[in-house]
């Protein structure tokens, strides 16, 4: 249950779905684009996010989020202890990410709109666009069990009322006491080259979903420990491709309208290192 919540925060954003949004569904891009048809373009980031519970946020823009699931007893031990003993356990784990949530708040100094803002530069334009897709970047941090911290880069598509969610994981890790510390300016600069590069990658994928060419998607029994690092397990996943570098799973969706409303549709985009096919 831990990995499809952390695979659902990935792809719908860092918002609740309604309790009448039970029925899942495989979500698809809209119908396909003509290649260049579609620009993609910087949107307004509007009114912030709603709170979640279980999440912190590292900057005023709730645009840098950090979510992590040690402390307590795990899941099994929380549930061994009943009702109230899951509950405690559940705090223990929220006390957790709120205390190291503080230790980072203010640390990484990358804004997500500056990132993505330089992805989009280093794309090539195309002059025959007659659609343009608005995109809203965001960051989202977990970490393993040896410390280090793990990215994730979200870009929240809009085209033509259609939403999305592109969600690509950095295969590098660092280790947030150094992070904590303040990482050396050389280290700093690194991180936001890798970061940039993939918010590029996941524009690409973006671009290839919206146009059909993203490729044939089958069923695959794929592990990504970065979705969930401390109950990470196999889960078989309905449409995947993998390719020479990547693999792409596509997100569930929700299928009620109060749902749709969220933006929940997408691709997690694993590169090949971090995903192992069972």
């Amino acid at each position: 249950m831990r990995i499809l919540a952390s695979a659902l925060i990935l792809a719908i954003g860092f918002a609740s779905a309604p309790a009448g949004a039970r029925k899942l569904q495989y979500a698809l891009p809209p119908a396909a684009s003509a290649a260049g048809e579609v620009r993609l373009v910087e949107g307004e980031r509007g009114a912030l996010p709603p709170e979640v519970s279980g999440v912190a946020y590292l900057d005023e823009a709730r645009s840098v989020v950090y979510r992590q699931d040690f402390g307590g007893m795990g899941v099994a031990g929380g549930l061994l202890l009943g009702p109230f003993g899951a509950g405690a356990n559940a705090l223990a784990i929220q006390k957790n990410t709120a205390r190291e949530a503080e230790a980072l708040r203010g640390k990484l100094g990358f804004a997500p709109d500056a990132l993505l803002l330089a992805a989009l530069t280093a794309m090539p334009a195309s002059a025959s666009a007659s659609r343009e897709a608005k995109l809203r970047p965001s960051l989202y941090l977990t970490r393993d069990k040896q410390e280090r911290l793990i990215f994730w880069t979200i870009v929240d598509v809009d085209l033509d009322g259609w939403r999305g969610r592109y969600s690509r994981v950095l295969p590098a890790r660092v280790a947030s006491a150094a992070v904590v510390a303040g990482l050396p300016e050389a280290e700093r600069a690194v991180l936001e080259t890798q970061l940039r590069d993939s918010y590029i990658e996941t524009l690409k994928v973006l671009q290839l979903d919206l146009e059909g060419r993203a490729g044939e998607f089958a069923k695959m029994k794929v592990e990504v420990e970065a979705l969930a690092p401390r109950f990470h397990a196999a889960v078989k996943y309905e449409f995947v491709r993998r390719d020479e570098t990547h693999t792409l799973i596509r997100a569930l969706a929700p299928s009620t309208v109060q749902a749709a409303g969220l933006g929940f549709s997408g691709v997690l985009i694993v590169p090949n290192s971090e995903a192992l096919v069972k």
